[in-house]
């Protein structure tokens, strides 16, 4: 039902699109469904664990593990995208991404150690993401890039309009484990689309590392490590500072609302932002948008109230397209460039995303333990702020 009402708002405006069409809106459907999901319980896992007596040390273990563990389980990742292809290796990796969620609903009663909720996140949320990226660069449209990457933007944020005030109110009120419930059934309905058409890469295929132009792709593969440090700075650390220090009280009621008005926002500028891209004004978006989240990025270090956090969210998340589309369809661009080693392009990038987050959470459990929680956190902001000005260094044909 949802991909026959996509299908009707845009076949017209996809005329350039007729055979593989069906792919592109199965993976808006798929986007959709998981990011209502992890918008459920995105926000509030970090908080949940907090709520329950992990202090900001604790956590930052468990952020450390999780990264850890990325770099180890990534070759054998690539190979098992390769040989299932992206599409059941994105099942593959749900199924792991619902024994997560598991473990995180019952680790009250069943004391599981944080370390095993670590792997078991990690290897979800990393092979998702990686076949994700490799899946959607190979059926997107380059010419058009920007403008599919605005829509692929459009029903993320709309699940991540509806998640946070659903599964703020239900934690809130009811249970934050029933939260988490309710996302395992969205993520088992999230198979279904991913089902529906065949394969977009050879299944089976031999993964060959040898060869690959590290050097030419290197600047973008670091530029993209300095991105997903400020952007796990804004998904993850920023809520976990908010529900530790500033709101303390009815946490998940005002997290999820305030969370859901600024992601209205961004929803709102992301086609607008594609349509730019498309138009060769990317270079100029990506920048503006990367020196304006630096100083937000700052800023975020003296917010002590809900009031202060809405005004941040009200201004970063609709100029967080500026930076996001550019930089997202510039890597894109690069995977097609790179013929025959397009898995192990982004096999590469996660690897880079790794070793950065690696380093950002040491660093934050060294100042929570011998300093405090929330300096360790303002710390997180302002390497993040840092970042945001690192990634204008890419050197993406597509921005230039």
């Amino acid at each position: 039902m949802i991909q026959k009402i996509i299908d009707k708002l845009m076949r017209r405006r996809h005329y350039w699109r007729t055979v593989s069409f069906d792919d592109l809106s199965e993976l808006y459907v798929t986007q959709f469904l998981r990011s209502l999901s992890l918008n459920l319980i995105g926000i509030f896992v970090p908080i949940y664990l907090f709520k329950m007596g992990f202090d900001i040390s604790n956590i930052a273990i468990f952020y450390f593990i999780w990264f850890l563990v990325r770099p180890i389980m990534l070759y054998p990742m690539t190979r098992l995208i390769g040989y299932l292809g992206p599409k059941h290796a994105m099942v593959f990796s749900i199924v792991a991404q619902i024994v997560y969620l598991t473990l995180v609903i019952s680790i009250e009663s069943m004391h599981w150690p944080l370390w095993l909720l670590a792997v078991f996140g990690s290897i979800s949320y990393g092979l998702y993401r990686m076949a994700f990226d490799i899946d959607f660069s190979k059926v997107k449209h380059r010419s058009h890039g920007g403008k599919e990457i605005g829509y692929m933007q459009i029903f993320e944020r709309f699940g991540g309009i509806v998640g946070p005030i659903v599964g703020g109110l239900v934690a809130g009120f009811i249970d934050p484990r029933y939260t988490f419930a309710l996302a395992i059934v969205i993520l088992l309905g999230s198979l279904i689309p991913l089902l529906a058409t065949a394969e977009p890469l050879k299944q089976r295929k031999h993964v060959i590392i040898k060869g690959f132009p590290f050097r030419r792709y290197r600047r973008n593969i670091l530029a993209s490590g300095a991105y997903q440090i400020q952007e796990i700075t804004v998904l993850t650390i920023w809520p976990l500072f908010l529900g530790a220090f500033v709101i303390v009280s009815n946490t998940y009621q005002i997290m999820g609302f305030l969370t859901a008005m600024g992601t209205v926002l961004a929803m709102l500028s992301a086609l607008i932002i594609g349509k730019f891209v498309d138009n060769n004004k990317s270079r100029q978006l990506f920048n503006t948008g990367a020196y304006i989240n630096s100083f937000i990025l700052l800023t975020q270090t003296m917010v002590t109230s809900a009031l202060g956090v809405f005004v941040i969210n009200f201004f970063r998340e609709p100029l967080a397209a500026m930076y996001r589309i550019p930089f997202m369809k510039g890597r894109f661009d690069d995977a097609d460039s790179a013929v025959g080693y397009r898995i192990v392009y982004f096999m590469y990038i996660e690897y880079i995303i790794a070793i950065f987050n690696v380093i950002l959470w040491s660093v934050i459990y060294l100042l929570s333990t011998y300093y405090s929680g929330k300096f360790a956190l303002q710390t997180a902001f302002i390497i993040a702020a840092i970042m945001s000005i690192v990634m204008t260094k890419q050197r993406f044909n597509a921005l230039r």
